[in-house]
């Protein structure tokens, strides 16, 4: 159990820094892409990744990553609307 846990942890680790592939994945954590595609579908269903179909490949990222984005990109809107009302 103990050694599922670190796996999981490496490939969030991994997934919150960058959108990566199932054999992207595979390789940064040194396993097989089907064990790998096993733990990236069980953290999509605990909640914890976001899946969204490339072609032909499956490509995942964390939820948090998302939400970390989502909340940038709206800073930057509300910066850019105080921006444009000085500028009237």
């Amino acid at each position: 159990m103990h050694g599922e846990n670190v796996v999981e942890k490496r490939i969030l680790n991994l997934l919150s820094r960058q959108i990566m592939s199932t054999s992207q994945v595979a390789k940064k954590v040194n396993m097989r892409r089907e064990l790998t595609a096993g733990y990236l579908e069980a953290l999509m269903h605990q909640g914890k990744l976001e899946k969204t179909i490339v072609g032909k490949s499956n490509v995942y990222r964390t939820v948090a990553a998302r939400k970390r984005n989502i909340e940038m990109q709206r800073r930057k809107t509300k910066l850019e609307n105080i921006y444009t009302e000085e500028k009237k």
